[in-house]
């Protein structure tokens, strides 16, 4: 038999130590060498098509500051819009939106060049050329649109110069861009200033389709004789 020594014990400790180190640092090693994750940067130009209608809340209306829930008055105010009552058969399959670079898009039937701001997954798309509203339009529907540019420079004819915005979510891949629909009628009393006037009754109507969100702060502006329907959905866009 064969009694281990004082000092070959310590030798049988010191190898054991030794082998709880290597493997530690083999751990470590092996770890560190493991790949990470790397997002597959976008590629430019890219074409996003159209791919399906979301559809949100339906159709809101609202009597001066009021909302009506009567489906019934909802029905017969929007009845012979185009617009509303959207469904998925509304999407055209060639709409879409091209990334010509990280900062710059283009959408076809709808504005030609638009710079690009990403914010996490928010993209504001922001037109290049000036459009041109009138001030009565401004007031009239220009501030419905949560994001939108200060009127600028007035033309000849007193309107006045914009950028058209429109915001989306997600990725360079895959972008839902909201839309909204509006109706709004306003009607009133017009009193003529001049020497022999006297006034007299006025009725305006304004329907729209509006690559934006609305802006719920726009319901504050409406008077006992203002009436406004609004259908909030959003088209998803995919490359294919």
């Amino acid at each position: 038999m064969h009694v281990i020594t004082s000092s070959e014990s310590g030798n049988l400790s010191s190898e054991t130590l030794f082998m709880k180190y290597f493997i530690l640092a083999l751990f470590v090693a092996v770890a560190a060498c493991k790949p990470e994750r790397i997002d597959k940067a976008p590629e430019f130009p890219a074409d996003l098509y159209i791919t399906k209608v979301n559809k949100k809340a339906g159709i809101r209306l609202f009597i001066n500051k009021i909302e009506i829930k009567d489906k019934a008055v909802i029905d017969a105010f929007v009845a012979g819009e185009r617009n509303f009552h959207v469904e998925s058969r509304d999407v055209t399959a060639e709409d879409k939106i091209s990334f010509l670079s990280a900062d710059t898009a283009s959408m076809e039937n709808l504005y030609n060049k638009m710079t690009v701001s990403k914010t996490g997954d928010q993209f504001i798309f922001r037109s290049v050329s000036d459009h041109w509203i009138s001030p009565n339009d401004t007031q009239q529907f220009f501030y419905m649109y949560k994001y939108r540019s200060e009127p600028g420079r007035s033309r000849y004819d007193g309107k006045l110069a914009v950028n058209m915005m429109v915001v989306g979510y997600g990725d360079y891949s895959n972008v839902e861009l909201s839309v909204f629909n509006y109706k709004i009628v306003r009607a009133g009393y017009y009193r003529d200033d001049s020497y022999f006037g006297s006034g007299s009754l006025y009725r305006s109507v304004a329907t729209g389709k509006v690559f934006n969100e609305f802006d719920e702060a726009y319901l504050q502006t409406l008077t006992k004789t203002d009436t406004l329907a609004i259908e909030e959905y959003s088209y998803t866009f995919k490359v294919r």
